[in-house]
């Protein structure tokens, strides 16, 4: 036999400080309605509990005592690397679309101006990204050691490389508490501090490995000039959402330690903080561009950037994950109906996109010379 349900309207008009006579008037009942509903006299008309969920901010499984009035909040832990063993592909893919492949080039000889061999750590290397494409063009002679925390991205940096290059090595470890012996003349960290609740312990372990004179660089995300660099359209025209301000949502983040949401921003004044010299910062270049009436076109472009945007928007996440976040309930069903008009773009035949990254490449020196 099944349990009768517990309504929670008279802890949800509690929560909220209102009156039964109040609740009463804004669903045009009498205040005895409301008082048989939480007594359990009488069940409400099916045709109330939608008006209910939205008066209380909450939905209907809530109301009718089927879930309890606090959800627990689940934080994702970005510092797991069970996360990433299974975001190897999807991580891939998401590379592509922050560096054009001859800018890091034209940061090592344009910009840096790297005169002699180099000595360079790579921390949370990943399946070692930048051991194929920033390595390769520093001086010869220079030698290049990355460490990741995933088995699942060092075995595929391996089988790009090998595990003999003269040049080359991967090992595990994890930035807050790899050991080395050495010191080296370029540290380098790419969008690992965006996910780490303390970013500032994972730059003074950074430094530690860096020799006076040498270059600390970090590759960061602000989300904030990643949505401003988004441009959809399609046969309907320019897709303007009307949704409401994520800021909530990503300092809500923040403060669960999920992640930082404007790490590459903030990165420059880091530095500073840490005493680093001679700080710059500039941006990555990468923008894509696809255009679906456009010739010669790659479809495969378009669904491995609606892959990417699935996951850094937390597509599967749903009203939960925002609600969790700080939204309200209409403010979680704007988000979910952003997402599903984005998806839907995406699949048509002529969608327009253009996407800038957002990255903020910074770096600065360690005082003393090398």
């Amino acid at each position: 036999m099944k349990e009768p349900l517990h309504l929670q309207i008279k802890e949800l008009r509690k929560a909220k400080n209102v009156t039964q006579r109040e609740l009463a008037e804004v669903l045009h009942v009498s205040y005895q309605t409301i008082s048989k509903w939480e007594n359990g006299v009488v069940m409400p008309d099916i045709s109330y509990l939608p008006e209910l969920a939205l008066y209380f901010e909450t939905d209907v499984e809530v109301i009718l005592g089927m879930r309890p009035l606090k959800q627990e909040i689940v934080c994702q832990d970005f510092t797991d690397k069970t996360y990433w063993d299974k975001e190897l592909d999807r991580t891939k893919q998401w590379k592509r679309f922050y560096f054009n492949d001859d800018y890091l080039e034209f940061l090592v000889k344009k910009v840096w101006h790297f005169d002699r061999p180099v000595h360079m750590l790579d921390c949370a290397c990943g399946y070692g990204y930048l051991a194929e494409t920033l390595f390769p063009h520093l001086p010869e002679g220079s030698r290049y050691i990355g460490f990741d925390v995933s088995e699942v991205y060092l075995k595929e940096a391996e089988k790009r490389f090998g595990t003999g290059h003269p040049a080359v090595q991967f090992c595990k470890g994890n930035i807050l508490d790899y050991q080395s012996q050495e010191t080296y003349d370029l540290v380098i960290s790419q969008m690992i501090l965006t996910y780490l609740p303390e970013p500032e312990t994972a730059l003074d372990r950074m430094l530690s490995f860096l020799k006076p004179g040498g270059m600390l660089v970090s590759i960061d995300i602000s989300l904030p000039m990643a949505e401003a660099g988004v441009f959809l359209a399609d046969q309907r025209g320019i897709f303007q959402p009307d949704f409401p301000d994520r800021q909530r949502i990503w300092e809500r983040m923040e403060a669960m330690g999920e992640m930082n949401w404007q790490t590459g921003t903030k990165m420059a004044w880091y530095f500073r903080e840490k005493g680093l010299q001679g700080i710059e910062a500039r941006l990555s270049d990468r923008v894509f561009v696809y255009d679906g009436k456009g010739e010669g076109n790659d479809p495969g472009e378009i669904r491995s950037y609606q892959e990417v945007l699935e996951h850094l928007e937390r597509f599967e996440k749903g009203y939960a994950f925002y609600m969790n976040r700080g939204c309200s309930l209409l403010e979680a069903e704007a988000f979910v109906n952003y997402q599903e008009e984005v998806r839907t773009m995406l699949k048509n035949p002529d969608v327009f996109v253009s996407k800038a990254g957002g990255l903020y490449i910074t770096w600065g020196y360690k005082e003393g010379k090398l």
